[in-house]
């Protein structure tokens, strides 16, 4: 099924999305969600609305109760422009009491895992770790720095293992290389 998907997904990268349809059309096996999902997703890139519907469609009748599936949908719409569509599904979504589970990262400091969920303020050490941010992305745009790390998750870090100051983005690069 593998080698499906990734038929699927490059065709929809291209902007193909009616050959990735003649194609899941025509596959030997019938399609399961990361074929449905890897449409819907080119779909959203290349916000083609009618056959996103189709992909969702399908996901809703594999797993109705999944909720991330009905938010690949809600997102194309709210980029498509879509609103009154966006607004019925968000309301069809709260009747079935669908929600999506919170992103979550996860990192590995001195041999022990820390787990932080998307919109975790839950950490004694919140106020410090919002303070140590908002510092770190004063001194990016002083240096005009490009730091491609997730900041909460490295400030949480860095906080974690006692480094308590940044001297500027150059020694936060450092410090993350070493994680």
């Amino acid at each position: 099924m593998e080698h499906y998907i990734n038929i699927v997904d490059l065709l929809g990268r291209a902007g193909r999305l009616n050959d990735a349809c003649v194609f899941i059309e025509n596959m030997a096996i019938a399609p399961d969600r990361g074929i449905w999902l890897s449409l819907l997703s080119a779909c959203r890139v290349h916000q083609n609305v009618e056959l996103g519907e189709l992909a969702a469609h399908n996901l809703f009748k594999m797993e109705p109760t999944r909720g991330s599936n009905y938010i690949q949908l809600l997102n194309l719409y709210v980029e498509a422009g879509l609103k009154e569509k966006a607004a019925n599904l968000r309301t069809m979504m709260r009747q079935k009491g669908l929600t999506k589970l919170p992103g979550c990262s996860w990192i590995e400091v001195k041999n022990k895992v820390d787990v932080f969920f998307s919109g975790d303020s839950s950490s004694p050490r919140t106020v410090k770790i919002y303070e140590t941010l908002d510092s770190l992305r004063n001194s990016m745009k002083r240096k005009e720095c490009d730091c491609e790390a997730d900041l909460k998750l490295l400030v949480r870090a860095l906080l974690k293992i006692g480094f308590n100051g940044l001297v500027n983005c150059c020694m936060l690069k450092k410090s993350y290389e070493r994680f």
